[in-house]
């Protein structure tokens, strides 16, 4: 099919696609250890939660768990799983590594496909069905094969390879509450090293 020749001119495309959510053994394994324990008398009916069948976890590097004596929670959703560092580290997960991801794929966005990644999403979930390139791939005991996606791309807009551009994007990072949580909070505290030395490499890449 062709699109009239009036339309046949260069432009950006946008591919959508569905992210594929965690299995029921992960999403159980996530329940039984991070469940509240106001909530213990009901991790069956949790666990059986159809809503929670669409399970992706966004992983939050720079940030650890509230201790309070006591549980606030009202309730236990896997929709949008916040992991902190502490989660993370608990679950014998790759801090390190997600923070490498992120960083190559925020230059990636920059530098190659010369956008301002406004408000774009890390999440972490299975990668496609029989679509998996081995160097993608993150192995993890608990939560299986799984790779990081991003998504959220509506507002993201292009920007110019130049002092402007540079500043756009840095706005941005500072602005944007991303993953529900300033970049530079993701990559802040503990998480502070893993980003500065990602910054002092990738600005050595060559993207011309």
């Amino acid at each position: 099919m062709n699109f009239p020749k009036d339309f046949q001119v260069a432009c950006n495309a946008l591919l959508s696609e569905r992210i594929p959510p965690f299995p029921r053994k992960v999403r159980d394994r996530i329940i039984e250890e991070f469940c509240p324990d106001s909530l213990r008398a009901k991790i069956e009916l949790i666990k059986s939660s159809e809503p929670d069948q669409d399970c992706l976890i966004r992983p939050y590097l720079g940030r650890r768990r509230r201790l309070e004596k006591q549980s606030k929670y009202k309730s236990f959703s896997l929709r949008n799983y916040p992991l902190h560092m502490d989660q993370i580290e608990k679950l014998k997960l790759d801090g390190k590594l997600y923070a490498r991801i992120m960083a190559e794929t925020l230059a990636d966005l920059y530098w190659r496909a010369k956008v301002d990644a406004n408000d774009i999403e890390f999440v972490l979930a299975p990668p496609r069905d029989g679509c998996m390139a081995p160097s993608s791939s993150l192995g993890s005991g608990i939560l299986g094969e799984h790779i990081v996606w991003i998504l959220d791309f509506d507002c993201c807009r292009q920007m110019a390879m130049n002092e402007k551009g540079v500043e756009q994007a840095d706005a941005i990072m500072v602005r944007t509450k991303r993953f529900g949580r300033s970049p530079s909070i993701i990559f802040s505290g503990e998480a502070k090293p893993f980003w500065d030395k990602e910054v002092q490499r990738l600005v050595c890449l060559d993207y011309g």
